[in-house]
């Protein structure tokens, strides 16, 4: 709903996931979306692909 409204969330891990995108490390990436988010696996998948 957030991105709906134009309005981001701020992830403090986001670097590091980013990093582990760019890395190939996709499914460690999900794992640290989820520990920092809660976000269930579809969710932080989801996520990650955008921030590909």
């Amino acid at each position: 709903m957030l991105e709906h409204l134009g309005l981001h969330e701020e992830l403090p891990e986001r670097e590091e996931i980013t990093a582990l995108v760019r890395e190939g490390k996709t499914v460690r990436a999900i794992k640290v979306y989820r520990e920092a988010t809660g976000a269930d696996l579809l969710e932080a998948e989801q996520a990650v692909d955008r921030l590909a």
